[in-house]
């Protein structure tokens, strides 16, 4: 009696021609002859209805689900993080284009696309430079027009200050000729 093994042993799984192969000593028998124990090899007592599933009625599948369910939740839970911190890397500038012109497809557009997303990019750039120049001339101008304004304060006050010490210099004046 000789043993086999089970790499020498052709298996797919399936009931082949009707029959089910001893995954231990290598015996066959028709399905029609298995009798009660349909997997239990008639030669060695071997129990094969392992490697035989045929029948998954019954079978407990709540760990793989989990498991699946985990491993989904996993990679999904990866990639927003990997998408947050793309975008948590993004400058202003970039999110301003990325609103305006879409994000930057321009590896996978064709080329009449690609034109317009680069010519739309270019025209943000140049309107956000436009407008940061503008913003700067408008800041020089405001601190220039706040500068002004303190200095004539500050004249305002030595005015005042001059007038109430002529009037005082008056007011003593005729108290002590009197």
């Amino acid at each position: 009696m000789t043993h086999w093994e089970f790499s020498q042993i052709p298996f797919d799984g399936d009931l082949t021609d009707d029959k089910i192969v001893c995954q231990n000593c290598g015996w066959s028998w028709k399905v029609k002859d298995g009798g009660d124990d349909l997997y239990v090899c008639h030669k060695c007592n071997a129990d094969n209805s392992n490697f035989y599933n045929a029948n998954f009625e019954g079978a407990d599948y709540s760990q793989a689900i989990t498991q699946g369910i985990s491993a989904v939740s996993s990679i999904s839970s990866s990639v927003a993080q990997n998408k947050a911190s793309k975008e948590a890397g993004k400058t202003g500038t970039q999110r301003e284009v990325d609103t305006i012109c879409g994000k930057d497809k321009s590896k996978s557009l064709l080329k009449k696309k690609k034109e317009a997303y680069l010519s739309c990019k270019s025209s943000v750039l140049q309107k956000l430079d436009t407008d940061k120049k503008t913003s700067e001339q408008n800041k020089k101008t405001q601190q220039q027009f706040m500068l002004q304004k303190s200095k004539q304060q500050t004249n305002q006050t030595y005015l005042i200050i001059g007038i109430i010490a002529v009037i005082l210099g008056v007011v003593i004046y005729k108290k002590m000729n009197k």
